[in-house]
């Protein structure tokens, strides 16, 4: 019964969670947005402390367990990942900063992301300097000519900016760096715990689709959760499916007890459905 708000704020995101996940399962979180999957995610590494309740991982507390050694265990791809306006290898790089130097270990991430492509057509390939189009840089009139920010512009005028598809395409590769080993297949990170939120959000069907049946084929060697709002790809393989509405998990089972139950998931589930018929 894990309750969870977030520190000076008076209501609670998530409200009397209780489930369980095997070691080797695929569980998918899905509901609408805003209704606690992320904060849900966030509680697994120690990023923030339950309010009420208990976490066990390997039936010992969380808070016994030291937050630098949660998160070597887990790879974590949040939806809002971060962009690092350095090279397109050190992009990759940083998902493992043990072997950030590793160019065989990043061109093997990026070619299980989908990514090697659109690298490969860059100036440089992957040691092509990219910007995001985030920058702070942005007070224009205020710009002198031999300022900080016209240096800032000059530099980026000799690199590039990356669509929103190819971004996420280096995210996933960045956390791959911590699922693939070197060249010879030693080496093989010890990621225990991988999570995924909306990591195909900006990704076309076929991409997704891909990415999908990569990240499955790791079920039964690692524990995977993914946050999603799209049905299909990964909920009819799912051990178990946690449907949330309101910070409160309202349903759960596998996708064949869900959609007999004929709730809140069956309903969205046909919604989607629908779509393609």
């Amino acid at each position: 019964s894990v309750s969870f708000k977030y520190p000076r704020k008076d209501d609670d995101v998530l409200s009397d969670l209780s489930f369980t996940i095997q070691p080797g399962q695929l569980c998918v979180i899905v509901g609408e947005n805003g209704c606690g999957k992320t904060s849900t995610v966030n509680l697994l590494g120690r990023m923030y402390d339950v309010t009420e309740g208990e976490i066990l991982v390997d039936d010992v507390p969380i808070r016994e367990w030291k937050g630098d050694d949660l998160r070597r265990a887990q790879a974590v791809l949040y939806q809002n990942f971060y962009h690092y306006e350095t090279t397109i290898g050190g992009n990759i790089g940083y998902g493992d900063i043990d072997h950030f130097d590793d160019q065989e270990r990043i061109r093997a991430c990026a070619e299980a992301a989908g990514a090697t492509s659109f690298i490969e057509k860059q100036p440089s390939g992957f040691d092509t300097e990219i910007f995001s189009q985030y920058s702070e840089w942005s007070e224009l009139s205020k710009i002198k000519p031999d300022g900080p920010l016209q240096k800032k512009i000059n530099e980026l005028e000799q690199s590039v900016d990356l669509s929103g598809g190819q971004w996420q395409r280096l995210a996933i590769a960045r956390t791959f760096m911590r699922m693939i080993g070197d060249a010879n297949g030693q080496d093989v990170p010890n990621t225990k715990l991988l999570c995924f939120d909306e990591p195909s959000s900006a990704l076309d069907p076929k991409a997704e689709f891909e990415l999908f049946e990569k990240l499955r084929a790791e079920r039964g060697k690692r524990t995977l959760i993914f946050i999603t709002h799209r049905f299909g790809h990964l909920t009819k393989y799912a051990d178990i499916i946690l449907y949330m509405k309101e910070g409160r998990i309202v349903e759960q089972g596998t996708h064949a007890e869900l959609v007999a139950l004929g709730g809140s998931y069956a309903h969205l589930y046909n919604v989607q459905a629908q779509a393609f018929q």
